[in-house]
């Protein structure tokens, strides 16, 4: 029994390290592209997640009733709970800052990435979920249930992957590659356009 069990805790154990490779992987090329930081990788995913979810459910063809409660009511409070939920990811880095600047590790920090563990699972269950009612839909031809499966489907799994993010080692903020390939891109093309000018003017 205990042999199984263990076993078991093994396996899961494997698996999440496996899953949370490919989460840092996630983050580590949105930190060489943009040069964000991991809560702010985490941040940007929640904030397509809300907007998606806010404006995406009464954008469908609901009774005036439904659209109603969604602008009002639902939406506004989406919105809230995302600034909330950003400034809490804001504070766990920066005490996760402060405990490596002195060489330690936060047990507060190690905690909080354990319980996230079992929340973005969650959601990344949750929103594999919602993409089996949007493609089973398809059959039927029902159109809303297709719209929204494939939104709540976004919102959970980004809400899953911003969770996961989290979990990650730290990740400083550093130029973005998007960036300096625009830059250079940008004066390779002035300094083109440049060199033609002259050449017409000969």
């Amino acid at each position: 029994m205990y042999k199984q069990l263990d076993n078991v805790s093994k396996a899961m154990k494997a698996t999440d390290n496996l899953l949370m490779k490919g989460v840092s992987a996630v983050a580590w090329s949105m930190n060489l592209a943009t040069g964000c930081t991991k809560s702010q990788a985490s941040n940007s995913l929640l904030a397509a997640s809300t907007v998606g979810l806010a404006a995406g459910l009464p954008a469908i063809n609901f009774d005036s009733i439904n659209v109603y409660f969604f602008l009002v009511i639902l939406s506004p409070a989406l919105v809230i709970a995302c600034h909330f939920m950003q400034k809490e990811n804001t504070g766990l880095e920066a005490k996760e800052i402060n405990a490596l600047k002195n060489g330690e590790i936060s047990t507060e920090v190690e905690k909080e990435k354990s319980r996230r563990a079992r929340g973005g699972y969650g959601y990344l269950f949750t929103g594999s979920l919602s993409v089996c009612l949007s493609i089973s839909a398809l059959k039927d031809n029902d159109y809303p249930t297709q719209i929204i499966g494939g939104i709540l489907a976004f919102s959970l799994l980004s809400n899953g992957l911003s969770t996961l993010i989290m979990r990650t080692d730290y990740l400083p903020r550093r130029g973005s590659a998007l960036a300096d390939w625009a830059r250079k891109a940008f004066r390779g093309t002035a300094t083109k356009e440049t060199g033609a000018n002259l050449d017409e003017e000969k």
